[in-house]
C-alpha cells in the first residue's frame, strides 16, 4: 500500500490513524481514503510532526465534511428558507393589521435580529479581496 510496509501500516490501525473496513472473510482493506489519509500521516512524518498532532489531523479529514454532504445540507437549507419565507409573509399581513405604534415597535426588533442574522450569513461567505 503506497510503498509503506505491512508492519507500518499495522501501526497506524493499532493507533486509530487508519480504519480499514473488513472483508466478510475478515480481511481489511482500505479504501481511497484511507490512502490518502496514509500519504498524509508519512508527509507530516517527513515534517518530524509528533504523532499527537497527526492523529488530529487525520480526525479532522475524517470529520470533515465531503461535497455530498454539503450538497445535502445546502438543499436543507434552501427547503427551510423556503418555509421561512412563507411564514414572514404571513407575519407581515400579521404586522400590517397593527396599530401604527405597534407596528413601529415589532419592526424595531425585527431589525436588530434581522441585522444580527445578516451578519452571521456573511460570514459564511467566502471573502475575496480585490487587488487595488
Amino acid at each position: 500500500m503506497a510503498n509503506i510496509s505491512k508492519r507500518t501500516v499495522d501501526y497506524y490501525t493499532n493507533l486509530g490513524l487508519l480504519q480499514p473496513k473488513r472483508s466478510s472473510s475478515n480481511y481489511r482493506y482500505y479504501d481511497e481514503c484511507d490512502l490518502e489519509i496514509l500519504q498524509m500521516i508519512e508527509q507530516c512524518k517527513s515534517l518530524h510532526m509528533p504523532l499527537c498532532e497527526i492523529k488530529e489531523l487525520v480526525r479532522n479529514k475524517r470529520e470533515a465534511p465531503n461535497a455530498e454532504q454539503l450538497l445535502a445540507l445546502t438543499k436543507d437549507v434552501n427547503q427551510r428558507m423556503q418555509q421561512l419565507e412563507q411564514e414572514m409573509s404571513l407575519l407581515i399581513s400579521q404586522i400590517n393589521s397593527l396599530s401604527e405604534e405597534e407596528q413601529h415597535e415589532v419592526r424595531q426588533k425585527l431589525s436588530v435580529q434581522g441585522t444580527t442574522l445578516l451578519h452571521s450569513l456573511l460570514l459564511l461567505l467566502p471573502y475575496k479581496q480585490e487587488k487595488n
